[in-house]
């Protein structure tokens, strides 16, 4: 019986903080969008939808190369690998304005 009350109150703890924390990624004026090791995007805030004019739904699920004009579209999977593999990273963008799609 305690075992459930923990495992319940554990549940009721993760999704107090998921709701915490899409509050905040829903209220932030800047565009935040996580992606997975192969580039998948796993979120995709408001701000993200404002600044590239796609609906959330629209975007997660997909490659995040999608939001990129070529060339650093084409580019992108290589760098995403690899940093995965080496840990080096390579960022698209310092020093210069990159455009989105």
């Amino acid at each position: 019986m305690e075992a459930d009350k923990t495992q319940q109150a554990n549940s009721n703890a993760l999704e107090d903080a998921e709701l915490r924390t899409r509050a905040i990624l829903d209220t932030v004026v800047d565009g935040i969008i996580t992606i997975d090791s192969v580039g998948t995007v796993g979120s995709f805030n408001r701000a993200a939808e404002g600044i590239f004019g796609y609906a959330a739904d629209e975007v997660i699920g997909r490659n995040v190369s999608m939001l990129m004009p070529p060339p650093y579209q084409d580019e992108h999977d290589g760098y995403l690998h690899s940093y995965v593999t080496t840990r080096q990273a390579k960022i698209i963008g310092i020093g210069r304005t990159v455009q989105g799609l």
